[in-house]
């Protein structure tokens, strides 16, 4: 993987603006504490490091305009979270030009030299089509598959080499996201080669870079030495095989790809978990800046959507839960809404824009702590809304992105009660949810039209 403004009484009312908020949204219980937070993270960051051009996202915030493929890409993944938090179109709009942003900026072209950054950008764009129906977006990522498929070697099980100049590096910061990718893109297409290629790369991967005793994930495979390194084990690849593992567990029902995810989230748990905070021990900026974001964000999907014990489903929300809480009070600078490399020290007046990401990744997901989601479809496939308690009429639900007689599976934070009606304003038949429905059976499935969830007495996000 490649290593790689504003002053004065504005920027003090710009800082008042979002206290002010703060404050506001904490006196309102309906509402995650984090939400605030992350709209100024958002905002502060959209503000202070885009480029003079508006193509691209800088660095850092200091001027440093170097142009950092990947890091863009979980950009658009970040700018997404916002819009399906808000269903605010800026969003939308802001993620779609960092596409044609970073396309324009590799000189017109989707394909870069590192497949790992194109999965990526793969991972990002069949997202981003999923919840916008943006043909772009799915230009792109048959581009970037088109061409990550050119990285792959039959006698590793189709796994694909770091780079372009490098056919014998195999890497799991690599092959974690195509595996990802391809399973996801499978339940879009249908298409069976490509979740035979998912399964052949996640057979070779958990042969020759995970621990077969306690789950760690390995950095890389050299086949022209033999030589595994096994003394980098970074957040992100752990993440990467946790969200491969549930990918694959949903599509195929195999216990073994869950039980692998879980073993794997357990070695973080047992090993990384630090005084409350998740890899506190990473602290590197550029490229290691994104790195435990990335990790978050696939735990905290295992811990949404995976079918496990309830006891161990809190374990592991609680621990994201504290890692966010000393993220918001501690490592986040409220003065300028910069994010520090350190979430055990608060930010100064320079940090770099994978940093801020990782930052922005932890807010946005702890914003949904208390949130119920419903997907288009079952097992938690296609597009994706989060919605807080209350009572949401046919109108409400289309509002936040949810057709109607279209949800068929849906998660329910602890506590939690989902009323749902086959007519609009709560009339007809309803059925209760209570727990986790990957799906909700043949008489629910596509026919609700509106809503009622009811939440725990204690918030869940204190």
């Amino acid at each position: 993987m490649e290593k790689r403004k504003s002053t004065g009484r504005r920027h003090h009312a710009y800082v008042f603006y979002f206290l002010l908020l703060i404050a506001s949204y904490q006196s309102f219980s309906q509402h995650s504490i984090y939400t605030p937070v992350a709209d100024a993270l958002q905002a502060n960051t959209h503000r202070t490091f885009l480029s003079s051009d508006g193509k691209y996202y800088l660095h850092n915030n200091a001027g440093n305009t170097f142009f950092n493929y990947w890091w863009q890409a979980h950009g658009m993944d970040v700018l997404l979270d916002a819009y399906l938090r808000t269903r605010n179109d800026v969003y939308k709009q802001r993620m779609k030009n960092l596409l044609l942003g970073t396309k324009d900026k590799n000189g017109g072209l989707y394909p870069t030299h590192y497949y790992d950054d194109m999965a990526w950008l793969a991972i990002a764009s069949l997202r981003a089509y999923q919840n916008t129906n943006d043909a772009e977006y799915m230009t792109a990522l048959q581009a970037l598959w088109q061409d990550m498929k050119t990285g792959q070697h039959a006698g590793r099980g189709g796994a694909l080499q770091w780079n372009k100049d490098a056919p014998h590096s195999f890497n799991a910061c690599t092959n974690g996201p195509a595996i990802i990718f391809a399973t996801r893109l499978y339940r879009i297409n249908g298409n069976a080669q490509d979740l035979q290629t998912a399964k052949d790369i996640y057979t070779w991967m958990k042969g020759a870079l995970i621990d077969p005793v306690n789950g760690a994930v390995w950095d890389s495979y050299n086949d022209s030495t033999n030589h595994t390194n096994k003394d980098w084990i970074f957040s992100y690849n752990v993440g990467t095989w946790i969200g491969a593992g549930l990918e694959l567990y949903k599509v195929t029902g195999e216990q073994v790809y869950l039980d692998d995810a879980v073993k794997t989230a357990e070695y973080a748990m047992t090993n990384r978990l630090y005084n409350g905070v998740l890899w506190a021990n990473e602290t590197g900026d550029g490229d290691g800046g994104l790195f435990k974001g990335i990790f978050l964000r696939y735990l905290d999907q295992l811990a949404r959507e995976g079918n496990i014990p309830p006891a161990t489903r809190d374990r592991y929300i609680n621990a994201l839960k504290s890692t966010a809480q000393k993220v918001n009070t501690v490592a986040i600078n409220k003065t300028n809404w910069l994010v520090n490399k350190d979430w055990n020290v608060t930010a100064e007046t320079v940090t770099d824009y994978s940093t801020q990401l990782s930052g922005i990744m932890i807010m946005e997901l702890a914003s949904n702590f208390d949130k119920a989601f419903f997907f288009k479809d079952y097992n938690y496939g296609g597009y994706t809304a989060a919605l807080v308690p209350g009572r949401y009429t046919k109108a409400q639900l289309n509002a936040m992105g949810i057709l109607d007689n279209d949800i068929s599976s849906l998660t329910v934070p602890k506590g939690y009660t989902v009323t749902v009606y086959v007519n609009d304003n709560f009339s007809g038949t309803s059925t209760t949810f209570t727990a986790n429905t990957s799906y909700v059976g043949a008489s629910w499935n596509d026919t609700i039209s509106s809503l009622v969830i009811s939440a725990a007495a204690t918030p869940l996000h204190k």
